[in-house]
C-alpha cells in the first residue's frame, strides 16, 4: 500500500527494558510505552511507563489538554450563562480553586480506599494506574531523561498541594488528574452546585455498534463525538505482563476516555456515553479509574463487570459493549447511579442481569431495537429501560437508532463496518457520524456547538485488526 504521508518517529529510551515511541502520520499521533524492567516491582515500571509517556508527550502538549479541557467544557455547554461552570472560556481564579478542592477531596478518598483495600486485586490494579499518573507528570515536568530510581510513594501524597492552573501557567499534578476525570468532575460539580442537571445541557458523545456476522466472526466500531479541540490519538502500553492499546481523548491521559481498544487477554471494548436528565451523585472511586483497569487488566466479561462495579458514584455514565475473542461471546454493561445490568450472548441466546435482585430482566426490560444476540448498537440512550428510567434519558438523536436499525444487517466485512460507522446523511447533520456546529437536524434539544464525530476506530476480532478514519 502506498504510503499517503511522511510518518515522523521520535523515541525515547530510559533503558533496554523500558523506552517509547510515538509516531505522527496522516495526521493522527500514536504512541507505544514499553516498560518491563525485571528487577523492580510493577508499580515502578507503571511509573517508568508514565515517565516516559510524559516525555514523548511533553509539557506543551499536556499544558494545552488542560487548557482545551476547560474551554470545550465552556464551548460546548448549552446551560444558561450564570449556570455554566466555567462561566466564561477562561476560567477564574474561583472556579479553579473549586475544581481543585473538589478533585483533592475526591483523590484523598482514593489513596485511602487503596490503602484500605490493599489485598484487593482490582484497588492494586488502580494504585498501578496511580502510579503511572504521577509518573505522566513528573515526565511532563523533568528537568532531566532520568527518573527517580524507584516508584515514590504514591499513597501518602500531600492532597494539601493539589491545585490547578490555566494559561501559560507551568503544569501542575492537579492538572494531571484534571485531565483524566473531567467528565466524572464535571458531574459532580454540577450536580452538588446546581438545580439544573448537566446532563441536558452537555455534549452527547459517540456512536457505536458490535456485530457478529454469519461466519461468527464479530466487528466493533465506535466514532468519537467531542468537542473540536479535543487531541485525540491512540496509545498502546506495554507493562510487566499486561498490554492494551485505545484511543484517548488528550495526552497526560491513562485510560482512554474514549474508550475503544483490546487489552492482552482477549478483551475488546467501546462505550457510549448515557444521556440524563437525572442523577444521584456520591464520593468514591470515579468511573475514569475502574473503566480504565477494567480495560487494561480485566481478563473476561465477568471481570470487566468487577472492576467496573466495585462502586458507582452517578458520575460519567456509560455503555461499555465487549467482546471476549476466547469465548467469541459479547457483552453490553449498562449503569445508571443506581444499579449496574449485564446484557450478553453467545451468538444464541441473549441473557441479562440486573444488580438489583428481582428486577425484571425478561425481553420487555430492554430495547429489543438495540440490541439482539448478533448485535449492539449505542446512540447513547440506554437499552435497559430501568437504566433508561433511572436516569430520565431521552434519545436526544433519534435518526442514529434508525439509520443503524436499517443498515445494521449489511456488515459483513471491514468495509462495510466503516461505511456504518462513518455514515453521513447531508439532510440530517446529526447522524451516526454527524456534527453539532451546524445548527440543524433531528433533535428535541437544539444545539450550536462546536462539537461532532471527530474519528472513527473499527475492528476485526478474529484478526485483531484495526482500521479508522
Amino acid at each position: 500500500m502506498e504510503n499517503r504521508s511522511k510518518a515522523t518517529v521520535k523515541q525515547f529510551v530510559l533503558n533496554e527494558y523500558c523506552k517509547g515511541y510515538t509516531e505522527l502520520k496522516d495526521n493522527c499521533r500514536n504512541y507505544s510505552i514499553i516498560a518491563r524492567t525485571p528487577d523492580v516491582d510493577v508499580f515502578t515500571n507503571e511509573y517508568y511507563a508514565g515517565y516516559i509517556q510524559g516525555i514523548l508527550q511533553g509539557e506543551d502538549a499536556i499544558k494545552a489538554a488542560r487548557n482545551n479541557t476547560w474551554n470545550n467544557t465552556w464551548l460546548c455547554d448549552t446551560s444558561e450563562p450564570d449556570k455554566k461552570f466555567p462561566e466564561n472560556f477562561d476560567p477564574s481564579e474561583e472556579e479553579l480553586e473549586t475544581a481543585g478542592k473538589r478533585l483533592g477531596s475526591n483523590y484523598r478518598y482514593l489513596l485511602n480506599w487503596i490503602k484500605e483495600n490493599e489485598g484487593d486485586e482490582v484497588a492494586l490494579h488502580i494504585k498501578r494506574l496511580v502510579a503511572r499518573m504521577h509518573g505522566i507528570y513528573e515526565g511532563a515536568t523533568a528537568k532531566s531523561d532520568i527518573p527517580q530510581d524507584i516508584c515514590p510513594d504514591v499513597l501518602n501524597f500531600d492532597c494539601k498541594k493539589f491545585t490547578l492552573a490555566y494559561g501559560d501557567a507551568p503544569l501542575t499534578f492537579g492538572d494531571i488528574y484534571f485531565i483524566n476525570a473531567q467528565s466524572d468532575l464535571f458531574d459532580a460539580l454540577a450536580s452538588s452546585s446546581k438545580e439544573a442537571c448537566r446532563g441536558l445541557h452537555k455534549s452527547d458523545h459517540c456512536s457505536a455498534f458490535v456485530k457478529r456476522t454469519a461466519d461468527g466472526d464479530i466487528y466493533w466500531t465506535h466514532n468519537t463525538w467531542a468537542g473540536f479541540l479535543c487531541q485525540s490519538h491512540t496509545i498502546s502500553y506495554a507493562i510487566g505482563d499486561e498490554f492494551v492499546t485505545q484511543n484517548s481523548y488528550c495526552p497526560g491521559q491513562f485510560g482512554s476516555n474514549m474508550d475503544f481498544g483490546f487489552n492482552g487477554h482477549g478483551i475488546c471494548f467501546n462505550e457510549t456515553t448515557h444521556r440524563y436528565s437525572h442523577t444521584e451523585v456520591k464520593e468514591g472511586i470515579w468511573i475514569c479509574w475502574r473503566a480504565a483497569a477494567a480495560e487494561m487488566f480485566a481478563e473476561d466479561i465477568d471481570d470487566f463487570y468487577r472492576h467496573l462495579t466495585i462502586d458507582n458514584t452517578g458520575t460519567y455514565q456509560n455503555g461499555y459493549m465487549l467482546i471476549d475473542v476466547n469465548t467469541n461471546e459479547t457483552a453490553l454493561i449498562e449503569m445508571s447511579y443506581r444499579r449496574f445490568v449485564l446484557f450478553r450472548s453467545d451468538g444464541k441466546e441473549l441473557k441479562v442481569k440486573d444488580s438489583i435482585l428481582g428486577e425484571d430482566t425478561d425481553g420487555k426490560s430492554y430495547d429489543q431495537h438495540l440490541i439482539t444476540p448478533d448485535y449492539i448498537l449505542g446512540v447513547n440512550y440506554p437499552i435497559s429501560k430501568h437504566v433508561a428510567y433511572d436516569l430520565e434519558s431521552t434519545d436526544n438523536r433519534p435518526m442514529r437508532r434508525i439509520q443503524f436499525f436499517n443498515q445494521i444487517d449489511g456488515v459483513n466485512d471491514m468495509e462495510t463496518a466503516k461505511d456504518l460507522i462513518t455514515y453521513v446523511d447531508n439532510d440530517n447533520p446529526l447522524s451516526i457520524y454527524g456534527r453539532w456546529d451546524l445548527g440543524r437536524g433531528i433533535t428535541e434539544y437544539p444545539k450550536t456547538i462546536p462539537d461532532g464525530a471527530r474519528k472513527s476506530l473499527f475492528c476485526k476480532r478474529s484478526e485483531g485488526i484495526i482500521g479508522g478514519s
